[in-house]
């Protein structure tokens, strides 16, 4: 009979770690599927303020606001035991606070992008701590390597292009090269970000191209050819363009 307790006993504990650890796992799914939806409505503001275009900046920043302030009161108190999760959330939203200031006063667009900007690298840290691998985090740790081999070689010409500039090319490289081999290694969760099969073999021919594109410019910087070494250079960031907005969901029209 005390046998038979015992193995009663163990069974509901086993089944309580079970529940719990179930409880655990849509906790986490919740909150990734949340992200999901706030990238979804952060990054067309993201591209409208850079385009400096301000009826649709208004636009989707009418779509992010709500979006914005669901998140945080899913989520704010569940601080899962991070000192920094709550500041983390409260610079958000000043960020968003103050990128609303400028699109309503309607100048200077590119200061509402840079708040904005600060806002992926944020979050991205947050996730980093906690450990969740979200693929739109691999796009933003490309990006900064990324977007300085564009800044040396935009605007240049051949006379123009220094060798500083070239040096920073041939720097930024091999970290771009290794950061977007892991991005095109990463399992790609389509249901996660709501991809239809479309939508996942664009994605997957996007990846494929900047692929390419950064071997050719590898290739390239081994020649003396500095008008094919800019516009090669220049070329890397249109693929990554399209994958980065590809998670938007942007309005009709913008």
């Amino acid at each position: 009979m005390k046998q038979s307790t015992r193995l009663v006993g163990k069974l509901f504990l086993v089944l309580a770690m079970l529940a719990a650890a179930g409880t655990a796992r849509s906790s986490e799914d919740g909150l990734v599927k949340d992200m999901v939806h706030f990238d979804q409505a952060y990054i067309p503001v993201l591209a409208m303020t850079s385009d400096e275009k301000l009826v649709p900046a208004r636009r989707a920043l009418a779509n992010l606001l709500p979006v914005w302030q669901s998140f945080k009161s899913r989520h704010y108190a569940d601080t899962r035991g991070d000192a920094q999760w709550q500041s983390n959330l409260d610079e958000v939203g000043r960020h968003i606070d103050a990128s609303e200031k400028i699109i309503r006063r309607g100048t200077n667009l590119k200061e509402a992008h840079e708040e904005l900007e600060h806002i992926r690298f944020v979050l991205m840290q947050l996730r980093e701590r906690h450990g969740i691998d979200y693929y739109i985090d691999h796009l933003t740790r490309f990006h900064e390597p990324m977007e300085t081999i564009v800044l040396a070689a935009r605007g240049k010409t051949e006379k123009s292009l220094t060798d500083n500039d070239l040096d920073v090319i041939r720097k930024n490289l091999p970290m771009a090269k290794k950061l977007w081999q892991q991005t095109s290694t990463t399992e790609f969760d389509a249901a996660l970000f709501e991809f239809d099969k479309t939508q996942t073999a664009n994605l997957r021919s996007l990846v494929e191209k900047e692929v390419m594109a950064l071997r050719h410019l590898e290739r390239v910087l081994q020649t003396d050819n500095k008008t094919e070494i800019i516009a090669t250079a220049v070329s890397i960031k249109p693929n990554f363009a399209k994958i980065f907005k590809s998670f938007g969901h942007f309005a009709a029209g913008g």
